[in-house]
């Protein structure tokens, strides 16, 4: 069997008539270019993106203060984490002083949290400002523990890859 059809002369076209595709075949074409144009369309679709992306798409720290590992640090000193872009607060407020810890890693205890601010840096910048409630132990060893669900981008509420840590200890 043939791909093409004769057409008759009466159909108005030239002498003796002409090959035209089969209609399944230009119906079949049609359906799978417009699957094609749907599925692009779908992707570019914000509301389907998941929140957390499985490729290297999480928000990052750039820089902490103090740095991770530093020593002799001031025990009155705030605890200031610096992100690669706008964060807001991924859970509730007034829990974000309980998601983010303090550990003082010596006597193995928990330091408790008064305050956390988000503090804008830059448009490409922003702090996450941790408030001790009252000064950190002398001489000990801390770690500073954001959890992977406290904060999360502002424009694509794309979250940390995993908990962020760091640690320093303090002097006299």
């Amino acid at each position: 069997m043939t791909d093409q059809i004769r057409v008759p002369k009466k159909i108005g076209h030239a002498e003796g008539g002409g090959n035209l595709p089969k209609l399944d075949d230009i119906l079949g074409n049609l359906a799978d270019g417009l699957k094609e144009i749907y599925d692009e369309i779908d992707d570019l679709n914000p509301a389907k993106r998941p929140l957390i992306n499985s490729s290297d798409e999480y928000i990052n720290v750039k820089e902490t203060t103090p740095e991770d590992g530093a020593e002799d640090v001031t025990k009155g000193d705030n605890i200031e984490v610096t992100f690669d872009r706008e964060v807001q607060f991924a859970v509730s407020e007034g829990e974000t002083e309980s998601a983010v810890k303090i550990y003082d890693d010596d006597d193995e205890s928990e330091h408790t949290v008064d305050d956390v601010n988000i503090v804008e840096v830059s448009d490409e910048a922003v702090k996450l400002q941790i408030v001790p409630d009252g000064d950190l132990s002398s001489n000990s060893n801390h770690t500073v523990t954001i959890p992977t669900d406290a904060v999360v981008g502002k424009e694509d509420k794309l979250g940390l890859k995993e908990d962020y840590k760091f640690s320093f200890k303090t002097g006299d």
